[in-house]
Parts: C-alpha cells; sequence; structure tokens
C-alpha cells in the first residue's frame, strides 16, 4: 500500500481522524493537567441504521472472515471504532498521546440482520488507570441517526454531541461551550499534523494538491 501511495496523484491517509479535531486535542491538553480533577468515567452511545442493502453492498460487510483471512467487521471494529479509540484517548495516564488499556472487559454482541458480526454491542470495563468505560452502538434500530460521548471527571463532565458544541458542565452551574469544528477544519488539521518523519510523508508532501482527499 505504502508503494501504491508514493506513485500515487492523490495521497491516501489512513488514521482516525477525531485525533486531529483541535478542541478534541485541547480538551485532552487539560484533562491531562489535571484541570477537571481525575477522570472518573467515559461512555457513548450510538444508533446508525444499517438496511439489508448495506450488508450486501460488498463482499466483506458483515463477516468475520472472508477467504481464510480476518476481516473482524462490527459495529465498533468499523463505523463506531472511531469513537471507542476517542474513549480510550481520552483515558490515557501518560503523556498527550497515550491510550488507556481496558482490564476485563465485558460484552454483550447481538446480530438482528443475517451477518456473522454483531451489529449491537454493549460492552463495559475498566481502564487500567481506574476509569469506568461503557459503550453501546447499534446499526439495528430505527432510522434516526444519533451519538452522543460523555466524560464525568471529579470537577466537571464534558458532552461531546453528534454535531454542534462540546459541553463542559460545572457542579455551581456554570457552562462552558467548545465551538464545533467542521470537517473541512479537521480535514486541514489532519494535513497539518502529519510529520515529514511520519509513514505519511508522501500525504504530507503533496497535501496542497488541489485534489487532495483523506480516506479515515
Amino acid at each position: 500500500m505504502l508503494q501504491l501511495e508514493e506513485k500515487a496523484v492523490r495521497p491516501t491517509v489512513v488514521w482516525f481522524q477525531a485525533l486531529a479535531d483541535p478542541r478534541r486535542l485541547a480538551l485532552r491538553e487539560r484533562i491531562v493537567a489535571g484541570e477537571f480533577g481525575r477522570l472518573l468515567s467515559v461512555a457513548f452511545s450510538g444508533f446508525w441504521p444499517r438496511e439489508q442493502a448495506y450488508h450486501t453492498s460488498s463482499r466483506w460487510v458483515g463477516c468475520l472472515k472472508r477467504d481464510g483471512e480476518l476481516i473482524l467487521d462490527s459495529v465498533f471494529g468499523n463505523a463506531m471504532a472511531h469513537f471507542l479509540n476517542n474513549l480510550l484517548f481520552c483515558c490515557g495516564t501518560g503523556d498527550l498521546w497515550s491510550w488507556g488499556e481496558v482490564k476485563h472487559p465485558e460484552a454483550e454482541l447481538y446480530r438482528a440482520h443475517p451477518i456473522e458480526s454483531p451489529d449491537t454491542a454493549f460492552v463495559s470495563g475498566e481502564t487500567r488507570g481506574g476509569v469506568d468505560l461503557r459503550f453501546c452502538g447499534s446499526h439495528a434500530c430505527a432510522n434516526i441517526w444519533k451519538h452522543q460521548e460523555t466524560l464525568h471527571a471529579e470537577h466537571t463532565s464534558l458532552v461531546f454531541p453528534a454535531s454542534g458544541d462540546v459541553v463542559i458542565l460545572y457542579p455551581d452551574g456554570k457552562r462552558e461551550v467548545v465551538p464545533y469544528v467542521c470537517g473541512g477544519g479537521i480535514r486541514r488539521a489532519v494535513y497539518a499534523s502529519l510529520s515529514p518523519q511520519s509513514c505519511f510523508t508522501g500525504a504530507k508532501r503533496r497535501h496542497d494538491h488541489p485534489g487532495s482527499a483523506a480516506f479515515c
């Protein structure tokens, strides 16, 4: 893939694009600095309907294996993997770029569609840093799209809605609003964050190309 990318006119970027969101990184820095107190819990709930036509759109959709190769497609391994990654990123106990590790996770996995992998999952666990983690995601739901991340710390609660501003709630009733960054802003931040020393060198070298696109 890297060899093909080097020869391509347009760059390919494989990444969790939410990690380039300036507001998320700024809030993560405040968490690391201890401004909100110890992180107590993180949670995500998401409902993104997927009709049967989606599950027949490609040979790998809904598969755990295909032609002897692992696929592991699922509600938390594909569409909502970004949000699970966000939760773990918030739980990192080291520097800014550290992730929490879940010990003894428990899960209930379901499927409503005729596929191998789960289209609905309820996951719980505790990170090695002592943060309670909850994840609830489903593709087998009514025709309504919504999701939300919620973080609870000793002194605040942070709410990341599906779209719009992040809201920080304080015990005294004070609310702090962190403005929403549109998708284009995140895309530009992705390119800006690419290091010449990273495996994305080719993408950075051509990031000003008018036809450039990021696939995340």
